[in-house]
């Protein structure tokens, strides 16, 4: 994190101050910015409806995959996971080649900044995405146990912490008297 806000203020200052390479750099996106790739461009409603075509079949095959399989299972949870990510990265590049206002270097100091902390919160939503994809269905292990749980053949320890600030001590006493009621046999309140 810390080589990340590093690299961006060496950046930004490097730009500031007038460097070659670095306004050449910025120059360059905007004029791209300018004059876009046609797979690049924001779909309009009122023309151009065939840059809308492929988020609609994404859409579709998502629909699809949850009327096929309402349960998830690995093999629509992949594919769906896989879409959000071809859809997000269709979102970077438009958002990093037609959105960000690289005009002047003040400008652009702050559309970058706010593009980072966009990425910032981009990245918890992808890290979450990347560990749904390792998900198990462990629900007949959890049945199994449970009748192991309920025929009394496994029985947990289980630790009770009991937080307290400032409580009379009356208001402990019966907590801890709760616990040692508790239906556990193997309990440690601490």
């Amino acid at each position: 994190m810390l080589i990340l806000v590093t690299s961006f203020s060496a950046i930004a200052l490097a730009w500031l101050t007038g460097q070659g390479q670095i306004t050449q750099l910025f120059a360059h996106l905007h004029v791209w910015q300018r004059n876009p790739p046609m797979w690049l461009e924001a779909p309009m409603v009122t023309q151009q409806h065939y840059l809308l075509l492929p988020t609609i079949i994404l859409m579709v095959v998502v629909l699809g995959v949850t009327k096929i399989s309402p349960r998830p299972r690995t093999w629509s949870r992949n594919l769906v996971v896989g879409i959000l990510l071809a859809l997000l990265a269709r979102y970077l590049l438009w958002r990093i080649f037609s959105t960000l206002n690289l005009v002047d270097p003040l400008n652009g100091f702050f559309s970058l900044g706010l593009f980072f902390l966009e990425m910032l919160l981009l990245t918890s939503s992808i890290i979450q995405l990347f560990l749904m994809l390792r998900v198990k269905n462990r629900s007949a292990q959890a049945s199994q146990l449970s009748l192991d749980v309920i025929s009394g053949r496994f029985n947990p320890s289980v630790d009770i912490f009991i937080p307290t600030y400032n409580e009379p001590c009356f208001i402990l006493k019966r907590t801890i008297m709760g616990c040692d009621k508790d239906i556990y046999r193997r309990i440690k309140p601490s």
